[in-house]
């Protein structure tokens, strides 16, 4: 399984931002790329995702505070998640990532 990020503009920030999910990763056998910055082509999922969240989230949502934001945000991952998608075999987000994870548990 692979987990591709976007690299940081300076390569020697990349451990520094990030040591906690490269260990993680390290740890359940993920390989993690890089892909330069400013590539959108590379990352067109994340893209999507980010165009998604704009449109069904932050364009209909207001909050007063941080507290209301991070609850709503909290309701909004939690639905988009698990919604069901084509371009995932009519599957979600989570019961991909818990398929992928059991056939690595299981090899």
């Amino acid at each position: 399984m692979n987990m591709i990020t976007q690299e940081a503009k300076k390569k020697s920030r990349k451990h520094r931002r990030y040591p906690e999910l490269l260990y993680l990763l390290n740890k359940l056998g993920i390989n993690h790329k890089l892909i330069p910055p400013r590539t959108p082509w590379h990352n067109r999922k994340v893209e999507r995702s980010h165009r998604n969240d704009q449109r069904y989230f932050y364009d209909w949502e207001t909050f007063r505070n941080i507290e209301e934001l991070n609850t709503k945000l909290k309701g909004h991952l939690e639905w988009s998640n698990n919604k069901t998608m084509r371009t995932l075999d009519y599957k979600s987000p989570m019961q991909l990532l818990s398929e992928k994870l059991e056939l690595k548990s299981i090899h």
